[in-house]
């Protein structure tokens, strides 16, 4: 597993968390909410497979609930097929 810093931002990949899960996510832009600009988030690829506090399958520095979204630790290459 590699280190989160590390992580390419080009291409899918297979997020890994602290509860052994993992899944295909990719980074994508949204607007901001203010309108001025453009913020990024981890939105997970695998229908259902995303973690429950994550808002619309997208991890954001705070979610709909007002709480952080669980962070991801680590990353992977997909495997060919995936």
């Amino acid at each position: 597993m590699n280190n989160m810093h590390t992580v390419p931002t080009d291409r899918a990949v297979r997020l890994h968390m602290l509860n052994r899960l993992s899944f295909t996510a990719e980074l994508q832009s949204f607007e901001s909410e203010d309108g001025d600009g453009e913020t990024f988030g981890w939105v997970c690829l695998d229908e259902g497979q995303a973690p429950e506090d994550w808002t619309d399958d997208v991890c954001w520095a705070i979610n709909d609930a007002g709480k952080p979204s669980t962070q991801p630790i680590g990353w992977t290459t997909l495997k060919e097929g995936e």
